[in-house]
């Protein structure tokens, strides 16, 4: 056991590290580095949140479009849709996605698109839909 203790100055200064002024100088540089580095990340993080958040505000014309997505509108369609809207002179293009009628006041009124309106209503509100009761437009 004496030995042991006797043995524990050789081990405790094997152990010591010593650093010499150019590899404290190295430290110094590589903290401040990785410092930067991390505050350019959070603060390009938070302005892409930020971003993303202002971009999220629904607007009419958005929800438009995210309904012509939902429902895989092709080219064909959105024009189709578009000659509807300006026909009933909605200020809210949705309005389209909520009632048939819209469709057949259109194609009463332009019966050269009877068919491909006859084919959106369908893609649009199911077969189902279309059965009940014609809902009045308002």
């Amino acid at each position: 056991m004496l030995e042991f203790i006797t043995h524990l100055p050789t081990c405790a200064s094997a152990f010591n590290m010593q650093i010499s002024g150019a590899a404290i100088g190295n430290i110094v540089i590589i903290v401040t580095v990785l410092g930067i580095l991390f505050a350019w990340a959070a603060i390009f993080g938070w302005d892409r949140w930020i971003r993303l958040q202002q971009n999220q505000k629904p607007t009419p014309k958005s929800l438009f479009n995210d309904l012509c997505k939902l429902h895989h509108l092709g080219r064909a369609e959105l024009q189709l849709l578009a000659r509807v809207l300006e026909f009933r002179k909605q200020a809210h293009p949705a309005v389209l996605f909520t009632n048939p009628a819209h469709l057949d006041a259109y194609a009463t009124a332009k019966s050269n698109d009877l068919a491909d309106c006859e084919k959106l209503k369908r893609k649009l509100y199911g077969d189902a839909i279309l059965e009940s009761a014609e809902i009045p437009v308002t």
